[in-house]
């Protein structure tokens, strides 16, 4: 299994196109090169402060973020229990059980 990565996209742009606009297709093509750019190109990546986190989306910078970055406006924990990965503000109950379960057997050095 590979690495996986955890984006913000911004909603400014995404509410401005449905999927029976024209903007339809190159919103798609706008989040898929910020991906890909954000995580394939060691050309695009490696900027003077190191590397490069963001990517614009429309009018919108950054529009595509990796989530938990410090210039990042949005902080939050993420949990992932059962077979998704959940805002621990948005968790249920016994989702938050079951993140607390985990990690206190993490923590024990067990799972």
């Amino acid at each position: 299994m590979g690495y996986s990565r955890l984006f913000i996209i911004a909603d400014d742009e995404l509410r401005r196109v449905g999927p029976d606009d024209d903007g339809w297709t190159r919103m798609s093509a706008e989040i898929g090169e910020a991906t890909l750019r954000l995580t394939r190109d060691p050309g695009y990546y490696a900027c003077e402060g190191g590397r490069r986190t963001t990517h614009q989306l429309g009018h919108t910078d950054p529009g595509v973020t990796y989530a938990g970055e410090v210039h990042s406006s949005d902080l939050a924990v993420f949990v992932w229990v059962g077979n998704r990965l959940v805002n621990a503000s948005r968790a249920s109950g016994a989702e938050l059980a079951e993140a607390r379960d985990l990690l206190e057997a993490f923590s024990k050095g067990g799972a």
